[in-house]
């Protein structure tokens, strides 16, 4: 991997963990206390940062991006989508534009001791797709037509 590219996301790895921590510590959560699924703690620290805590594109770095993050309440992709776009190794330009990092890559290097990285990545990258699902809009309801 090219060093530029090493160093972008170093720092956007970084960013995401020091706004995750701001974020939880805003809500004021704690282990003890309502605890978050897998999904929801990956999204906190990786994603909240630039998608937002509730997921609608304006997190605490979403004014300073180049391109603005989707709001994640409105996407229409399914789940095997969603995983690609997140994972990011298996498409040209990951996640829409290369500002955004390649999730894949940036968990399977963050386990380079563990014996089963792959599996361990692919684990994280479902949990936090199992979070955006939930995060969709319900759909609005349809009215019954007169007469019925």
């Amino acid at each position: 991997m090219p060093r530029r590219r090493t160093r972008a996301l170093a720092v956007a790895f970084l960013l995401a963990m020091v706004v995750s921590e701001e974020s939880v510590a805003r809500e004021g959560r704690t282990a003890a206390s309502s605890a978050p699924g897998p999904g929801e703690s990956l999204y906190m620290r990786y994603c909240a940062s630039c998608h937002g805590i509730d997921g609608r594109g304006d997190g605490t770095v979403a004014s300073v991006l180049r391109t603005p993050p989707p709001d994640l309440t409105r996407l229409t992709y399914g789940e095997g989508e969603i995983i690609k776009q997140i994972d990011g190794r298996r498409t040209i330009r990951a996640h829409g534009t290369p500002a955004m990092p390649v999730w894949g890559e940036v968990f399977e290097e963050s386990l380079v001791e563990e014996p089963h990285r792959r599996r361990t990545t692919l684990q994280r990258v479902q949990a936090l797709a199992d979070y955006v699902l939930r995060m969709r809009a319900p759909p609005a309801e349809s009215s019954p037509s007169p007469g019925r």
